[in-house]
């Protein structure tokens, strides 16, 4: 979905209520994401000041592999966006505005980019999230930060030749 700009300056502000499926164009962007349902979108594109400010909910089903098992994970999202376009021309470098690069906004690629940006880091199964055991297999095993810091701690103290010194002085 695209509006001219010169569509949105006559009227000033126009209200959507659409559903859009875009998972080709996001699964083009990031493999990763197993599927996507298609995006119910509900906001409004108004032109005031020189400025155009699309302001938009989302919803939608992203499927993705947890990051531990790479068991496939649905989670629902919701999601609140508010962009504010400008010509270059009025542009403020102190603000937060997006400088149009043509003579139209897309709501399509507004939703693509978003949509990229709330992709969590870290995706965990339910069990996964219940259980705090970490995978391990034969030799090696996933660490937290916090046993890895204490690892590391630990080898040093083994490492260091002069350890054993301090405790020639204690025992007298």
């Amino acid at each position: 979905m695209k509006w001219k700009l010169q569509e949105i300056q006559r009227e000033r502000e126009i209200a959507f209520d659409e559903s859009i499926a875009l998972t080709e164009v996001i699964q083009s962007r990031e493999p990763s994401i197993l599927s996507l349902s298609a995006l119910t979108v509900k906001g409004t594109i108004r032109f005031e000041d020189g400025y155009y400010d699309l302001v938009y909910t989302a919803s939608y089903t992203i499927t993705l592999p947890s990051s531990r098992s790479l068991t496939p994970v649905a989670r629902e999202v919701v999601l609140d966006v508010a962009e504010t376009f400008s010509d270059a021309a009025s542009a403020d470098e102190n603000e937060a505005v997006l400088a149009l690069e043509s003579d139209e906004i897309s709501l399509d690629d507004s939703l693509a980019d978003n949509v990229l940006l709330e992709i969590p880091l870290q995706i965990l199964t339910a069990d996964e999230e219940k259980n705090e055991k970490l995978p391990s297999g034969n030799a090696w095993q996933v660490l937290s930060e916090e046993d890895y810091a204490a690892l590391q701690k630990e080898e040093k103290q083994k490492s260091n030749p002069f350890s054993n010194l301090g405790k020639i002085f204690e025992e007298n």
